[in-house]
């Protein structure tokens, strides 16, 4: 038994050296299989080993990537806060006084030009840090993306902060979005006086209260005089003598239109009131003398017609240009008793529709009376008859001239020489409306609370502006010489010692110097700019009010502001601008607003 167990024993420890050795699966004295073995576990893997702490020069790099990337979002910031305010201020007036709202845009849109420049140094600051070799060079580099990176928040602050502005501002600044003009949530069309709208029981009704529901205002014209050439042998000034004079007449040149809330009052400068010298006529004494005549012939009216039906009653008609009918003049309406004393009189006026006629001339050889013989006469077309085919001209004889009577008187003490009567031609000065091509302007101002009878006053000073409705302002600005506009100025004015407010205009007249680079704007009735011309744009802060103004302003007075403006169109051919003037607590009064004028086609 004991060399069996033996056995046994020795049996098994070789079985499992086999099977730990060779990998055997069984080892066994009997015929049954062996079980399978157990799978022995697997190799532990080894632990990845510890990354080492990143090198200083690393950890800089990647600061001023970051520093750059945070710039870059700054600027991006910026950029958002200026096309806003650029979109809030897009509308504005090309000019107007107190225009705050542009300038804060300006302001966000520098900031942002700001913003883009720190983080480009921001970039350059980074890409310098990723290519340095050591520690010391990315630290360098880091430091000026960080520098940047605070200098491109702040303008990024300051960008969004004058966006801000600029959109609170241009809520309380003009707005013209074609003939839309608005501010705040007040707002009319420039045409709403021409407008209707129809209501439900089809009546019709104007949209847009106009100042006496006229959808025109006016201007009177100048009153016209031509005088005689003053004589150097005596002492009297007929040149200063009235040749006639010309009544009021309407002109339109623009429009005073309240908003349909009735909270503001516009008015708009679309025409100006120009001038022309123009010849004047009146009909000859003897009203019922007509001359029948045919074609570009007269019929003489003192001939005799011959037998033979000859040619010679009738004389060629010559055309003498264009006239204007001046009615009630007489020789002694035209000088007065007194030397320099306008002797004029209210029938010496141009017709109301200031329509030329044609006037035509012919030499009378057939008068009866001598002193009709070989004599021009003067005649306008009367009226036209048909008959058989054949047309008959009737013409009314008119008068050109006036006969001046005499001047100075032999028993005058001292003696004065004594001067004939003379003839000298009539001439008038008209008003002559053209419409501006490049701009309009005028003044858009607050009312006050309806009274009970429905009027409202004008409550504040307003804003004055100028439009452009060209190309812009000049780009091909003359270098020499002078040019001088004739326009006109419309205003809202202060009295002084804070007066009442209203809306004026007037006559304005510009004179630039380009030579000297001078600008002066008289705005008639009102003051005197003067100031610089720099390019196509004009400023300045000195104003003059007129001797005697009418406003309530206090002449000589001591008045402080600003007016600028530019020229528009083809080599200067318009000029406007706008104005803003007050005196220390109102106490000589103020006025703002705008001015324009048309260049004289003669100059430059």
């Amino acid at each position: 038994m004991f060399s069996n167990h033996l056995f046994d024993n020795h049996l098994v420890k070789a079985c499992l050296a086999a099977v730990f050795a060779i990998g055997l699966t069984a080892c066994s004295s009997s015929d049954d299989p062996a079980p399978p073995a157990e799978t022995p576990p697997a190799e532990t893997m080894a632990p990845e080993p510890e990354p080492a702490p990143p090198s200083d020069l690393e950890t800089t790099r990647e600061a001023a990537m970051a520093a750059a990337e945070a710039a870059k979002a700054a600027s991006d910031a910026a950029d958002m806060a200026a096309d806003g305010a650029e979109e809030n201020t897009a509308n504005l007036a090309t000019l107007q006084t107190d225009e705050m709202a542009r300038m804060h845009a300006m302001a966000a849109s520098d900031a942002a030009d700001a913003a883009m420049a720190e983080y480009k140094k921001a970039k350059a600051a980074s890409d310098a840090a990723a290519e340095a070799t050591t520690a010391s060079a990315a630290g360098a580099a880091n430091a000026i993306a960080k520098a940047a990176q605070a200098a491109a928040e702040d303008a990024a602050e300051m960008a969004s902060d004058y966006a801000m502005k600029a959109s609170d501002v241009a809520k309380t600044e003009l707005m013209i979005d074609g003939k839309d003009k608005s501010v705040g949530e007040s707002s009319l069309n420039a045409d709403a006086g021409m407008l209707t709208t129809t209501n439900d029981d089809d009546s019709k009704t104007i949209t847009g209260r106009l100042d006496g529901m006229d959808p025109m205002n006016t201007v009177a014209a100048k009153d016209g005089q031509a005088g005689a050439q003053d004589n150097p042998n005596t002492d009297a000034d007929e040149a200063e003598t009235p040749m006639a004079a010309v009544a009021t007449m309407d002109v339109s040149i623009g429009r005073t239109l309240d908003s349909s809330d009735d909270t503001a009052r516009l008015m708009l400068v679309t025409h100006y009131a120009g001038t022309k010298m123009v010849k004047v006529f009146d009909y000859a004494e003897d009203t019922s003398a007509l001359t029948p005549g045919s074609g570009g012939k007269v019929q003489l009216a003192g001939a005799a017609t011959p037998a033979d039906a000859t040619d010679d009653r009738f004389a060629d008609l010559t055309y003498r240009g264009m006239y204007y009918l001046a009615t009630g003049i007489t020789d002694n309406d035209l000088v007065a008793a007194d030397p320099g004393t306008d002797g004029t009189n209210a029938s010496d006026t141009v017709g109301d529709d200031a329509e030329g006629m044609r006037v035509y001339s012919y030499v009378d050889t057939q008068g009866t009376e001598a002193t009709n013989d070989d004599t021009t006469v003067h005649v306008v077309l009367h009226s036209s008859t048909t008959t058989g085919g054949e047309t008959s001209n009737q013409y009314r004889e008119v008068d050109i001239a006036v006969t001046l009577p005499g001047v100075g008187d032999s028993d005058a003490t001292p003696p004065e020489i004594e001067l004939p009567p003379k003839t000298a031609s009539v001439m008038a000065e008209l008003a002559d409306p053209k419409a501006y091509d490049h701009i309009h302007f005028g003044v858009w101002a607050g009312l006050g609370d309806a009274e009970e009878d429905g009027s409202q006053t004008v409550d504040d000073l307003g804003i004055g502006f100028v439009q452009s409705i060209g190309d812009g302002m000049t780009e091909n600005m003359p270098n020499q010489k002078s040019a001088t506009y004739s326009g006109d100025w419309v205003a809202a004015i202060q009295g002084a010692s804070e007066g009442a407010i209203s809306l004026e205009h007037g006559p304005a007249t510009l004179t630039a110097n380009l030579d000297k680079a001078t600008l002066t704007a008289n705005l008639t009735g009102l003051a005197t700019l003067s100031g610089a011309i720099d390019g196509s744009a004009f400023k300045g802060t000195k104003a003059t009010v007129a001797d005697g103004d009418p406003h309530g302003l206090n002449t000589g007075g001591s008045f402080t502001g600003t007016f600028s403006g530019g020229f528009y169109g083809d080599m200067a051919a318009e000029a406007g601008g706008v104005f803003n003037f007050t005196s220390d607590d109102i106490a000589d009064g103020a006025f703002r607003g705008a001015f324009g004028g048309d260049r004289k086609d003669d100059e430059l």
